[in-house]
């Protein structure tokens, strides 16, 4: 099997509903729907969601081409392998356990092991194409970056990792830090929308940090390897400033529900700040463009 198949990225679909088309998603699945601030905070949880998804997505987009490195080919593979495993174990723990949310369950049950079935057959997919690859492996010794733009690779992977950690391990603190007393009033009110909103969050949580891993294990492929950090780089950046566009809506949900948002400025300097830094550093890096014959 060819890898530069089997390093296709997922679908557009789960990002693209995600961010655009939330709720026409939710009815496609036949799942739960709120109201209220319930409904706003669910919302603005899946457009984070589908932007941690569609960060992966980038990665493998760049990772596939011919040009890229066999090597590190192989080992984008073997993390997408890893990857889908972990969204099939924990997905699926919730829908067997009988523990997935309430807006998740019922009629939304079939969508669910539908999409567990999607999980196992892209983590074969992925598990033939590395294998195909000749089963390379990172080098575990070189985990940290090095080589050309190895310090802004480092600055998004610390950045990713703050709200990566926070929102998978401390997900109802870490947002009531952004939205003090919301979570509180919105679990009162609609403890089945707060529910919803925990897993959503803490499934973002996960690709965030999945999304560092899979950078790590790619770059230690050939530690060093210019063309594949500048691969990884220019994949953060493109996510990053969506990201950033994405924080103005922030200003248009303060307005209409008048939540605090005590750490919007500083989300704001941070990520804009790590998006400049990488940004800067991609431009100032020597490449030459040649015609294609």
């Amino acid at each position: 099997m060819n890898v530069q198949l089997t390093g296709l990225p997922p679908p557009p679909n789960p990002w693209t509903g995600m961010m655009f088309f939330p709720t026409k998603m939710m009815e496609g699945y036949k799942a739960g729907t709120f109201k209220g601030d319930g409904n706003t905070l669910f919302l603005f949880a899946m457009g984070i969601f589908g932007l941690s998804i569609m960060g992966n997505m980038v990665m493998n987009a760049t990772m596939r081409l011919p040009s890229a490195s066999k090597k590190a080919q192989g080992v984008q593979c073997l993390a997408n392998c890893v990857y889908w495993c972990l969204f099939l174990l924990s997905d699926g723990y919730l829908a067997l356990s009988g523990s997935m949310p309430k807006a998740f369950s019922g009629d939304a049950l079939p969508q669910i092991y539908g999409n567990l079935c999607i999980f196992a057959a892209l983590a074969a997919v992925q598990f033939m194409g590395w294998k195909s690859a000749g089963s390379p492996v990172p080098d575990t010794s070189s985990i940290v970056p090095s080589g050309a733009l190895k310090t802004p690779l480092i600055a998004n992977f610390i950045n990713l990792g703050f709200f990566g950690i926070g929102c998978k391990f401390f997900t109802a603190p870490f947002m009531d830090m952004y939205i003090p007393g919301v979570v509180a009033g919105i679990n009162k009110a609609s403890p089945d929308a707060m529910e919803a909103i925990y897993l959503i969050m803490g499934n973002a949580g996960m690709c965030m940090c999945m999304n560092i891993a899979t950078a790590l294990m790619v770059c230690a492929a050939e530690p060093g390897n210019a063309d594949t950090n500048y691969r990884i780089q220019r994949a953060f950046i493109y996510t990053n400033m969506l990201y950033l566009g994405m924080l103005s809506r922030e200003n248009v949900v303060a307005a209409a529900t008048g939540w605090p948002q005590p750490m919007y400025l500083t989300t704001v300097v941070q990520s804009f700040a790590v998006c400049f830094f990488s940004a800067s550093a991609l431009g100032a890096y020597p490449i030459k463009v040649t015609k294609s014959a």
